[in-house]
């Protein structure tokens, strides 16, 4: 997703120069620069997320559900914050951005396909968003921007 998000970044830098855009970068500078002390272990952004004090005490909500061999087992409650939130405040956004942009996503399309099936909602129809949910999302197609010259324009970057 970081790559897919710099790419963005470098096309609409392309076309609009004069942007800053220096706070866009990947995932694992943004722990740095905002965990840094906090962090135990920076050898992978996998060991960042779980030696990061910042994070202690969070957890992903789950259920217990029973196994199809007759064990119990826990799977995600899907029904949280995490999903009927940071989706369409988060990641929907960015991806209306790629696409105004004409970045492709393949990696946040999966996520976001694999995400609304579990949550019940559609942001993405055949790698666009055009789904129904979209207006319940803060991506810039919700309030019908179609193309990235008139969303610089109308939002003062351009």
């Amino acid at each position: 997703v970081s790559d897919e998000i710099l790419q963005t970044k470098n096309r609409i830098q392309s076309l609009y120069p004069n942007i800053d855009l220096a706070l866009v970068r990947t995932i694992e500078e943004f722990f740095e620069e905002s965990y840094a002390e906090d962090i135990a272990d920076h050898s992978s952004l996998r060991n960042m997320f779980v030696s990061n004090k910042g994070y202690d005490g969070l957890t992903m909500p789950c259920i217990e559900k029973k196994t199809e061999t007759g064990g119990t087992g826990y799977v995600p409650l899907f029904d949280h914050r995490y999903f009927n939130e940071d989706l369409p405040c988060g990641i929907v956004v960015q991806k209306g951005i790629a696409e105004l942009a004409g970045v492709p996503t393949p990696v946040m399309d999966k996520v976001l396909y694999w995400c609304q099936n579990k949550i019940g909602k559609v942001y993405l129809v055949n790698g666009k968003l055009l789904g129904k949910d979209v207006a319940t999302t803060k991506a810039p197609q919700r309030y019908g921007f179609k193309n990235l010259k008139t969303f610089m324009e109308v939002n003062g970057y351009a």
